[in-house]
């Protein structure tokens, strides 16, 4: 939501809470849409601004970046903390180290589509590539899968089979203490949103 609102020149809960969206904020996270959703956008509304002459004025545009979160856990999901990093997205770099939580901040571009982050570990680099608006609700094979694989749990594509899904989710509900269902059921969902933090 926040890249479509940022190219129609709307803050992403402008649109959110308009009525003809109702439908879709009921079934919907704002930031996870599928091919297909419906978001009406209305025409634009121009504003205008009282400014003396013969001097000078700011102007801020609001909702031109957002906040980008990444987490890293090592093997016994323990925080990968004081690990320095470069980050890349679209061309723009930053760099810094994890915080206690293995965590990182960075604004971004709502409209970013792709980056990668490489973490400076001995004896070699581990670089992990970005993919923004790429990712799919978690009541769906494809999002469960994605979500899987970011934390860890790596399964086939969505076109793959069910079984490599099973397989994944057994050893995610497994070091998470859920009951291994190897279904993607109701605590489960609710243990890839609360890891996955989408």
């Amino acid at each position: 939501m926040e890249s479509i609102a940022y190219e129609h020149g709307f803050l992403a809960q402008t649109l959110w809470q308009l009525a003809e969206n109702a439908d879709l904020k009921r079934t919907r996270n704002p930031n996870v849409l599928l091919p297909g959703d419906r978001v009406t956008i209305p025409a634009p509304r121009p504003r205008e601004e009282t400014c003396a002459t013969g001097q000078r004025h700011r102007f801020v545009l609001r909702g031109a970046s957002i906040q980008f979160r990444l987490r890293f856990l090592d093997d016994q999901q323990q925080p990968r903390s004081g690990v320095a990093y470069t980050l890349v997205i679209d061309g723009d770099t930053t760099t810094g180290t994890l915080d206690a939580q293995g965590s990182l901040t960075a604004s971004i571009r709502p409209n970013a589509s792709k980056g990668s982050i490489q973490l400076q570990t001995a004896p070699d680099p581990e670089t992990y590539p970005l993919r923004f608006g790429h990712l799919d609700p978690d009541s769906c094979v494809s999002g469960a899968q994605n979500r899987l694989s970011n934390l860890g749990f790596s399964s086939a594509s969505a076109d793959e089979s069910q079984a490599d899904l099973a397989g994944a989710l057994l050893r995610f509900q497994t070091a998470r203490g859920l009951s291994p269902t190897g279904q993607l059921d109701a605590p489960t969902r609710q243990a890839l949103a609360q890891d996955h933090l989408s």
